[in-house]
């Protein structure tokens, strides 16, 4: 029994040390929230490296969408294939028309191993509305 108990109490020490040891990229946080469509403006003007994504559907992107943003169709069967494409450790700001299929892509996102991602709050409704730059 004593050595049952000396064995769990060194693995309880030693597991952390060993994760401790893993390398960087193992170990990196992902940063996947949801942010107002003025916080997104801020992240769109002080980083010029942050890709804008609309998940509407094409039609709906056709009708107006913000500038640069790329289009991948959540409803859409390729959507994951399409997220695939994407470098994972680099910012993305995601939204639809209100927020809701943003929020549900956020899922895919994260089991991706997308590192940067922030959904926008209320969508390009909310964008359009504060007046920040379509």
């Amino acid at each position: 029994m004593k050595i049952k108990n000396l064995f769990i109490a060194f693995a309880m020490v030693a597991m952390p040390l060993v994760a401790s040891c893993a390398p960087q990229e193992m170990v990196q946080a992902q940063s996947i929230k949801t942010i107002d469509a003025a916080s997104a403006n801020k992240i769109v003007a002080t980083n010029p490296n942050v890709t804008i994504i609309d998940v509407r559907t094409p039609e709906e992107y056709a009708g107006g969408h913000v500038a640069n943003a790329v289009n991948i169709d959540f409803k859409s069967p390729e959507f994951a294939q399409g997220l695939k494409r994407l470098p994972k450790d680099k910012p993305y700001i995601v939204y639809c028309r209100t927020g809701h299929r943003s929020g549900l892509s956020m899922d895919a996102f994260k089991q991706l191993g997308f590192k940067d991602v922030y959904n926008v709050s209320g969508g390009i409704t909310a964008w359009q509305g504060t007046g920040l730059p379509k």
